[in-house]
């Protein structure tokens, strides 16, 4: 019998995990300012951040699996894990969840 994917998070989920990890490989990141890559603490730094790096496109990949392209008008999908938006709850008409998936959120710099 073949197994059925089941989706570790629903898309709010994704959105508050990509938030989240945006800004701890931000903070990661800045560790290389003080440490250079050559010490044995900046190469642990290089290791992490390409953990994360892969933690990050695998839960991308999962997420896609959620967001039908013609449900995607505004084309967030991209901004979840990725890019220098986040993606902020605000009010909205449910009818348009018919159209955008992504009708809950708003994009904005951060």
């Amino acid at each position: 019998m073949k197994s059925r994917h089941v989706p570790v998070y629903n898309l709010g989920g994704h959105i508050n995990l990509g938030a989240n990890f945006k800004s701890a490989r931000e903070q990661v990141h800045r560790l290389l300012i003080d440490c250079p890559a050559t010490t044995p603490l900046g190469h642990d730094v290089m290791q992490a951040l390409c953990a994360i790096d892969r933690l990050i496109d695998r839960l991308d990949g999962e997420a896609a699996k959620l967001i039908p392209a013609d449900r995607d008008p505004r084309r967030l999908a991209g901004s979840i894990y990725y890019g220098q938006e986040c993606l902020r709850w605000h009010e909205y008409d449910p009818r348009e969840l018919t159209t955008d998936v992504f009708a809950p959120w708003i994009a904005e710099r951060w």
